[in-house]
């Protein structure tokens, strides 16, 4: 009996992983392509911390439309930037906060790793936005991630001085953020079931 649990157990976790985030249908409503295609920002993951002046890791699905995958969207560059996250309902872009990366992006690749700004303070309120000029309809296409930490810049084991972020820059209405945690209620709430069995 133990092994057939073990079993549901790794059959729903696989589910879980095979559903992906894209599953979840949290597109909000700045995040669709013309084409149908999106992008759900899995890392940095909610509540992580990375340092000012550091690598930060990046890694999202590719999500599909009605049609498939929007290979205009797939294959065009896409830039990231930091948030201010203490209000998700209303997260705007950080003067500053453009993440660099050595060479160019795109939704295909899956995953990224880039440099935070050095002059990037410290704080608990980040968020992350992948930020895509869709030429056919000359609009910019945002998609958000999650809440996460960043500490202060330092050389040498001393702290750097860094100034308070500036106002916000871009302003983007951010939505999706409670489907995110309702998604993975589902997936402990599944979990649970089957230890019950």
């Amino acid at each position: 009996m133990f092994g057939l649990l073990q079993t549901a157990v790794a059959a729903g976790m696989a589910f879980a992983g095979l559903a992906s985030a894209c599953a979840a249908g949290e597109t909000g409503t700045t995040c669709v392509t013309s084409g149908g295609s999106w992008l759900y920002i899995i890392q940095p993951a909610e509540g992580s911390s990375y340092a000012a002046g550091g690598p930060l890791y990046l890694q999202w699905d590719l999500c599909p439309g009605s049609n498939g995958i929007d290979t205009a969207f797939s294959e065009s560059d896409i830039y990231f930037e930091l948030l201010d996250d203490s209000n998700p309902s209303n997260a705007p872009a950080i003067s500053g906060g453009n993440i660099t990366f050595t060479q160019a992006v795109h939704p295909s690749d899956g995953q990224a790793t880039g440099t935070i700004p050095a002059s990037v303070p410290a704080g608990t309120n980040y968020g992350i936005r992948s930020d895509y000029h869709e030429a056919s309809d000359d609009k910019w296409i945002y998609c958000f991630g999650n809440k996460f930490t960043i500490t202060a810049a330092t050389n040498g084991g001393n702290t750097a001085t860094v100034a308070t972020a500036a106002a916000a820059v871009t302003s983007a209405t951010k939505t999706g953020g409670a489907a995110k945690t309702k998604f993975a209620a589902i997936i402990v709430a599944v979990a649970a079931a089957l230890f019950t069995l």
